[in-house]
């Protein structure tokens, strides 16, 4: 009789043991861990002239930068209005020749998925990230959605334009998915796009070197409510003849005291007429803290 139990026992385990195999293999299969291969590969062949680029965001915001002549600048349009700023040149040199440099791509899907698996994996077009790239001719040379990040964070889901094959690659591409201004903007107080020599960085305003000085994020007139106006306005001219024309004022943007500015720019004749164009519709409001205006401030000093 005890060896029979025994018997019942060890069948009963056996099944079991392979239920739980079963149900962790179903489990790994349906969370879309498991990859049928790798390849090497990148976002961006290196043989094009990159000379701009597109991110479209779920939220209907497109981020469009372009290579003006040397100087990078964007339009970001939120779906009411559109906001130009110039742009941090070495992030966006970073962010191509990222996009341009030979990574590990894992398929997921060798044969693409159906609309409802896209869905899953957030690359359908309501749901995904677009990024596109064109060349010095306007032609588009890369169009790539981006999804959801896998369970360890490591990774995102990407798949191109052509097909619905779903691949994950380093997840360190994120940084660049973003369509916020403040991600992409030259955050200083003089653009350092608009340097024309060395010299120019030596700019000096109430005693104190205004390029070395940063403002925080770049917002739109509608998210400001206005305080009070500073006084006389601030000009600048640098080494190369540009002359920039400040103006303060105290105010609460989303919530939070600080003060904004806005400039206007006066391009010297080293500037091209496509990038004076540009720089004519710099629109936005820069801002920055209670102790940066102090040090621009010479009534408090």
């Amino acid at each position: 009789m005890k060896k029979f139990n025994d018997r019942i026992l060890f069948v009963l385990l056996t099944v079991l043991f392979s239920l739980v195999i079963l149900f962790a293999l179903s489990f790994l299969k349906n969370t879309g861990i498991k990859k049928i291969n790798s390849r090497q590969s990148a976002l961006l062949n290196p043989k094009y002239n990159i000379t701009g680029f597109t991110l479209s965001s779920p939220d209907n915001r497109i981020l469009r930068a372009k290579n003006i002549d040397g100087i990078w600048g964007a339009e970001l349009y939120d779906g009411n209005e559109s906001l130009y700023f110039l742009m941090d040149t070495s992030f966006v040199n970073n962010f191509i020749i990222f996009c341009q440099k030979v990574s590990d791509f894992n398929v997921i899907s060798e044969s693409g998925v159906s609309k409802k698996e896209l869905n899953a994996y957030y690359l359908d077009d309501k749901n995904s990230v677009c990024l596109s790239f064109s060349d010095d001719n306007g032609n588009t040379v890369s169009k790539i959605h981006f999804g959801a990040l896998n369970q360890t964070m490591d990774k995102i889901f990407f798949r191109t334009e052509k097909n619905f094959t779903v691949y994950s690659m380093d997840s360190k591409i994120e940084a660049y998915l973003d369509t916020d201004s403040s991600t992409w903007c030259d955050k200083n107080m003089i653009p350092e796009c608009l340097y024309k020599n060395k010299a120019d960085t030596d700019v000096i305003l109430s005693g104190k070197k205004i390029s070395s000085l940063r403002f925080s994020k770049i917002v739109s007139r509608n998210r400001v409510d206005f305080a009070m106006a500073s006084g006389i306005p601030y000009r600048i001219t640098d080494g190369s003849g540009t002359t920039y024309i400040y103006h303060f004022s105290a105010a609460t943007v989303d919530g939070e005291d600080c003060y904004v500015y806005n400039f206007l720019v006066k391009p010297s004749i080293l500037f091209t007429p496509a990038q004076k164009d540009f720089i004519s519709k710099l629109n936005g409001l820069y801002c920055i803290s209670e102790w940066t205006f102090k040090l621009l401030d010479s009534t408090s000093e």
